[in-house]
């Protein structure tokens, strides 16, 4: 039998705590990384797995991506091309970003084994070309921001009947391109003709669709407000407005008597003048809401110009608007001159203590040399340098005021009063 001493005795506890300790610590790692892992299981199960691989200059679509992927996010990478494979094995994928991206030719195809797919975000890409192929649980489409010369929807796009958000972009409109668009009932349609560059009067349809978002074209001579027809509109919103749209947009409100939608008109360019016109033709049509935001600044004349009448306007919302007044050039130097010679000649100061010193005038005009005498407290004040302090208050001082005290000298460290401002106690 081997005996050993206390100290080693001692040695082999501590060792057996340190080790029971170890597995302590470990096992409640352990049990920490299980109970996470769990609860992120059981939301992924629930809800889905969710995949965010956007800005990571990508130029294809990852592979071994999870089979129980949901949402799919591959926008602002370089992705330039989509084969079947990349997604053949994403049986639940539900939503899918592809935005900001370099994708040129588009085929609907490489979606055949993704039946439950309804988001499809393709806007902000190079898309010339595009090939059709029935998805009929699409619920949300955007293709806007491309580009495309003619329609890019095809007749099948008309059997999406659960299509509710559709977004294009033209650059050529013609009278056929709207027939497949005939049978949706769209929650919201989004037009983005800014490029538009060919356009015939009376092209456009009537759409049907609760909310209606058209960024208009930078060429103004296409009349698409004119021809403008809606059915059960409830929201008309208008980009990159401008002042040569005022008197389309004017017969348009004249033409439309069944509804009345709420207006909004966004990113509006135009001057005072234009703004006025603007306000003046909402005011005068049956239009109930309308709502004006987006203005980079308007210059606010002297006068005013607009004839008030009776409007069916219920509510004008106008929104970052920045309103400026303008002056001549010889006023405004004057101004700055001005400016800079009170800040560099302090010239603000003296007009205090100017003020100052003529109250206390003030004060003492009203009242006769006997009542100044008997409200003197000194005779005199002495304004002095640090390096100088010990003679003043040593020798100065002393000899000013004799033992008669027949002169009384205010000194600062003496007989200031505390916290009260230094004017104050000079005057």
């Amino acid at each position: 039998m081997k005996v050993i001493d206390s100290q080693q005795f001692k040695q082999v506890i501590c060792k057996i705590a340190d080790q029971r300790s170890l597995v302590s610590i470990n096992f409640l790692i352990a049990f920490t990384l299980t109970i996470s892992f769990w609860t992120s299981f059981k939301v992924a199960a629930g809800n889905g797995f969710s995949t965010d691989y956007s800005k990571r200059l990508l130029t294809a679509v990852p592979k071994n991506l999870s089979t129980q992927t949901t949402v799919l996010d591959l926008s602002h990478n370089n992705i330039a091309e989509l084969q079947t494979s990349d997604f053949h094995s994403l049986s639940r994928l539900r939503k899918l970003i592809l935005s900001y991206n370099r994708i040129r030719e588009f085929d609907f195809s490489v979606f055949q084994y993704n039946t439950n797919l309804e988001h499809l975000d393709v806007s902000h890409n190079n898309l010339q070309m595009l090939s059709c192929h029935p998805m009929l649980r699409l619920r949300h489409l955007d293709l806007s921001y491309n580009n495309y010369i003619a329609m890019p929807i095809c007749p099948k796009t008309g059997k999406t009947l659960k299509l509710e958000y559709l977004g294009l972009s033209l650059k050529r409109i013609q009278k056929s391109d709207f027939h497949a668009l005939a049978h949706l009932q769209l929650h919201t349609l989004f037009l983005d003709l800014e490029n538009l560059s060919e356009y015939s009067s009376g092209n456009l349809l009537v759409f049907n669709t609760k909310n209606l978002h058209i960024a208009l074209p930078q060429n103004s001579d296409f009349h698409l407000l004119s021809d403008l027809e809606l059915n059960f509109t409830e929201t008309l919103k208008l980009s990159k407005f401008n002042k040569k749209y005022t008197n389309d947009l004017r017969k348009f409100l004249l033409n439309i008597k069944k509804i009345s939608p709420l207006l909004i008109l966004n990113n509006v360019r135009c001057n005072w003048e234009g703004f006025i016109d603007i306000l003046q033709t909402v005011w005068e049509s049956t239009t109930e809401t309308v709502v004006i935001s987006n203005i980079p600044r308007l210059e606010v004349p002297n006068k005013v110009t607009f004839t008030q009448t009776k409007t069916s306007l219920k509510a004008l919302i106008i929104r970052q608007i920045t309103f400026t007044t303008y002056f001549s050039a010889p006023t405004v130097v004057a101004l700055v001159a001005i400016s800079v010679l009170c800040i560099c000649l302090d010239i603000p100061w003296y007009l205090k203590m100017t003020w100052h010193w003529s109250q206390v005038k003030h004060r003492g005009w009203k009242r006769t040399p006997e009542h100044i005498l008997k409200g003197i407290e000194f005779h005199a004040f002495i304004s002095y340098s640090e390096r100088d302090s010990d003679w003043v208050k040593n020798v100065l001082i002393p000899n000013l005021e004799k033992e008669d005290s027949s002169i009384r000298v205010c000194q600062h460290e003496r007989n200031f009063v505390a916290g009260k401002s230094i004017k104050l106690e000079l005057l």
